[in-house]
């Protein structure tokens, strides 16, 4: 699902580097243009929002995933015992 947000938060990293249209906090003019920008139904739009609903699906896969998630606490812990 293609995503316009604000920069709030976390929403900046789900949706860095095309994974998502992000407006400025407290610029509803902004985020109406991110959305408008979404039902935009010509060609190129479409292929941009699949690429972005793309690279934002590899993106929880790879850093989000239960797998993921897993790893990454298994080296946190890695790295506090190696400090012990």
């Amino acid at each position: 699902v293609p995503v316009a947000s604000t920069a709030a938060g976390g929403l900046r990293e789900s949706c860095a580097e095309g994974r998502g249209r992000m407006a400025p906090i407290g610029d509803p003019a902004a985020l109406a243009r991110e959305i408008d920008a979404l039902l935009d139904t010509s060609p190129d739009a479409r292929a941009a929002r699949q690429a972005q609903v793309d690279r934002a699906y590899d993106w929880v896969v790879a850093n989000c995933s239960v797998q993921a998630m897993g790893d990454a606490y298994r080296d946190l812990f890695t790295r506090i015992l190696a400090k012990s």
